[in-house]
């Protein structure tokens, strides 16, 4: 493979991404010895999920939407503003989720969350969130030392962790395990110097706008985070979009464009309805055939759609990083994002 410049990475995220099967892992043990009993003891009576959170933590949320879709009978929200439903009360169970504690939006919708009484389960690492002493709410701190969109395997752990507990879903964990041992295995890979899936993808997508696409049940998760990590890390524009949606409308640009500025990545799973799965195949057909190798459908591996879906999360995200190497840029650092929070700090 081309030599690529790893001293663009000032802050070792190459390091940090290596780390996600064990954030997996940890998190899923640490979830076991936490004190449940603020939340009280009367789950049976929830009415819905909700998980209130911006950025690497809202996709935590999708993530996790997804894998429990169809496992529970409660309606999972994801919150990503200043506001919150009307509906939200002491029937709902709250994640209140900010990497950093100080996310603008996740505090205010505190204060609401606050009033309605609801069931509050708050994940940071520190801030003004940690400091949030509710009855009906617990606690729990994760690492510091991390970006975000770092520290996402601790949401996904702890959250799915929590929810066993509870009795909301059912993983064992000889899941967690074989899904940690398919992780490990996939890290070696994408830090290899032959035969890395994570800089084949790269390269293949470099000079041109990624648009990634998923099923609600499965892959649109892992298109808003392949889409966000392109955008941080590699400083360059992505598109997400659900499918089979886009069979709807952007479709269209794709595939009647003379010059084309776009490939497209499917996240295809065997989880997947059976009509998407045709659909996939024949828009990938389509669009190869107007702009040969614009299109490609990616599919995650293992036993387990847990597994799967990490699976394909830590291959983008390997993705990215490779990507802002050979986009010559430091995948760290997000100059416009830190000054966006500064300006907007300095208004009461």
């Amino acid at each position: 493979m081309n030599k690529l410049d790893f001293s663009i990475d000032t802050l070792n995220m190459k390091s940090k991404i290596s780390e996600f099967p064990e954030h997996i892992k940890q998190s899923w043990e640490v979830s076991k010895e936490i004190d449940l009993n603020p939340l009280g003891r009367d789950f049976e009576y929830l009415q819905n999920i909700i998980w209130i959170g911006m950025g690497g933590s809202a996709i935590g949320g999708y993530l996790v939407k997804s894998l429990i879709k169809g496992e529970v009978s409660l309606t999972f929200d994801v919150i990503s503003d200043y506001n919150i439903p009307y509906y939200i009360g002491p029937n709902s169970l709250v994640f209140l989720t900010s990497y950093s504690g100080n996310t603008e939006e996740v505090l205010f919708a505190s204060d609401s969350i606050y009033e309605r009484g609801s069931k509050c389960i708050i994940i940071s690492s520190g801030g003004k969130l940690s400091e949030l002493k509710w009855k009906n709410s617990i606690l729990v701190k994760i690492p510091q030392g991390y970006m975000p969109r770092e520290a996402i395997g601790y949401f996904v752990g702890l959250s799915l962790g929590l929810l066993n507990r509870i009795e909301l879903i059912k993983i064992e964990d000889e899941e967690i395990e074989y899904t940690y041992e398919v992780l490990k295995k996939l890290t070696g890979k994408c830090q290899s110097e032959e035969d890395n899936p994570s800089i084949e993808i790269a390269k293949w997508l470099s000079g041109f706008i990624p648009c990634f696409y998923g099923t609600d049940s499965f892959g649109f998760p892992l298109a808003l985070r392949f889409k966000s990590q392109w955008c941080e890390n590699a400083k360059l524009m992505a598109i997400s979009g659900s499918f089979p949606e886009m069979n709807h409308n952007e479709i269209v640009p794709l595939s009647e464009q003379d010059n084309n500025d776009f490939k497209a990545v499917f996240i295809s799973d065997v989880s997947d309805h059976q009509r998407n799965k045709k659909r996939f195949k024949i828009v990938n057909e389509m669009l190869n055939s107007v702009h040969p190798d614009s299109s490609r459908i990616i599919e995650g591996f293992g036993n387990y759609k847990l597994t799967r879906m990490l699976y394909l999360l830590h291959l983008g995200d390997w993705s990215s990083y490779y990507s802002a190497l050979l986009n010559s840029k430091d995948p760290s650092i997000i100059k416009s994002i830190d000054l966006l929070k500064e300006k907007m700090s300095e208004i009461d």
